[in-house]
């Protein structure tokens, strides 16, 4: 019965989806990624609490980095701009959503943002060996495959396992 209602409800949904589709789908999705900023932006910023580890740190000392003054300094302040480009992403998402301003409508601002992310990632990585100089002669590849085989289960859990 259950499966036959579930089936029903999925049509219907369907049909909907094909009059009127078009400004639901975007509301979901808009949704869905506005969600997704807020739990980043909320994420960062509770790990730069006093007695947390930023979420960089425990990426970078799980990757085996030294746990020295200076990496916990650098990889606290590259959260910092972390939070600040959500939080920058987020409201630009609020201000569109709430028709608060015309800028990016098309949507090639936000790509902008998107390609921004990736900017921001690999910059970070290429300036990382000017201030922390035990970094140098690292290759993106190896990093990305590095952070890749750590476990979101191991990045939340951190500060319970780990003796700071």
């Amino acid at each position: 019965m259950f499966k036959l209602l579930l089936s029903f409800l999925m049509g219907v949904l369907y049909v909907y989806f094909l009059i009127f589709g078009h400004d639901v789908i975007q509301l979901i999705l808009q949704g869905v990624v506005f969600g997704l900023l807020f739990l980043l932006v909320l994420g960062f910023s509770w790990s730069l609490m006093k007695n947390n580890t930023p979420i960089i740190t425990r990426y970078a000392l799980l990757m085996g980095s030294e746990d020295t003054i200076d990496e916990r300094r650098y990889t606290r302040k590259v959260t910092v701009v972390w939070v600040l480009f959500f939080m920058v992403l987020l409201l630009y998402k609020v201000f569109i959503f709430l028709e608060m301003t015309d800028i990016g409508q098309n949507g090639l601002l936000e790509i902008y943002f998107y390609l921004g992310t990736g900017v921001l990632f690999m910059v970070e990585f290429y300036v990382r060996p000017f201030f922390l100089p035990s970094h140098k002669g690292n290759s993106f590849i190896s990093f990305l495959i590095g952070l890749s085989q750590i476990s979101l289960k191991n990045i939340w859990q951190f500060d319970r396992t780990h003796k700071i």
